[in-house]
């Protein structure tokens, strides 16, 4: 669960230093921190590793077109997907309006990092 008190305080701050600063509203900063769990939760967790073909490995059936369904409906238009191989491990990057999610192999699991952005 997102840290509200933290995303508030943070928030505050970037309006204060820039009236100029074109910022989502509170309401959707809101949205997609809580969508950034929720992927998390229901999709990110439940994958086990990324072969080599870029697919998914899991036991629930979950594969890439449901990640991107997901943060198409809550981060934005998906603007380009990168599937490569680095330090020997499958790396896909999804790049949406609103974030971008990175997915590797690390230490027998899936690695993820997810960057929103609060501006537009």
């Amino acid at each position: 669960m997102p840290d509200l008190e933290l995303i508030k305080s943070e928030y505050e701050k970037l309006i204060s230093e820039d009236n100029n600063i074109r910022i989502l509203s509170f309401d959707k900063v809101l949205k997609i921190e809580y969508a950034k769990d929720e992927l998390i939760e229901n999709y990110i967790s439940k994958i086990k590793k990324i072969d080599n073909e870029y697919n998914l490995i899991n036991d629930h059936k979950i594969n890439i077109d449901d990640i991107i369904d997901f943060s198409k409906e809550h981060f934005g238009t998906l603007n380009h997907i990168d599937c490569r191989m680095e330090n020997n491990e499958p790396l896909i990057v999804l790049a949406f309006n609103f974030g971008i999610i990175k997915l590797t192999n690390h230490d027998e699991k899936v690695k993820c990092k997810i960057n929103l952005f609060w501006d537009y």
